[in-house]
């Protein structure tokens, strides 16, 4: 799976952010820096609730639909896109303070997509569990092995083991997309 962009509208800290703010993310690995408090986790919570938050279960992880809807507003919509086995996807999930999750997968035009452009999705799953039942047929993974996995390159293991301090930062920061404060 590749993902393509994110979009939050009303997430946590986020106002309305799209990332990138043009086109779709660079292909390699990317690793997300930037200062305290600027919206680093959260970026990592709106693909995490996009594609697996159930607010009966993943309250521990996320905390209750309520405290992701930023602070002041009522509604909070994410959309993440993503690429898997040449076909192209949007998960579009939002909910309201008083209002249920709204859950859809939506099929989209590759060419387009590649540019980052969303149009005229065509709809393939709607609802919390038909979206987590087809979102598992495309990926084949759960919410609770994403939680639990942490990649490292090989022959990097016994290295990263012993490493502390700034040896450690310098061994995880191999490549970075700076995040600056989100607008507010």
């Amino acid at each position: 799976m590749k993902i393509l962009w994110i979009h939050m509208e009303n997430f946590k800290c986020y106002s309305n952010e799209r990332i990138p703010e043009t086109g779709v993310l660079p292909k390699g690995l990317i690793l997300v820096e930037g200062d305290n408090s600027v919206g680093k986790t959260s970026l990592f919570d709106a693909i995490y609730y996009a594609l697996f938050y159930e607010p009966t279960k993943d309250k521990a992880i996320l905390g209750t639909k309520d405290m992701l809807v930023k602070r002041g507003e009522k509604e909070t919509i994410v959309e993440v896109a993503f690429e898997i086995m040449n076909k192209y996807f949007v998960v579009q999930k939002q909910h309201g303070i008083s209002t249920p999750l709204k859950v859809f997968l939506l099929q989209i035009d590759g060419e387009k997509a590649e540019k980052g452009e969303f149009v005229n999705p065509r709809k393939i799953a709607e609802g919390l569990e038909d979206v987590n039942r087809k979102l598992f047929e495309l990926l084949n993974i759960t919410s609770e092995s994403v939680l639990s996995t942490l990649i490292v390159n090989q022959g990097e293991v016994q290295k990263l083991a012993e490493a502390k301090g700034a040896e450690l930062r310098d061994i995880i920061y191999l490549s970075l997309i700076h995040i600056s404060e989100p607008t507010r």
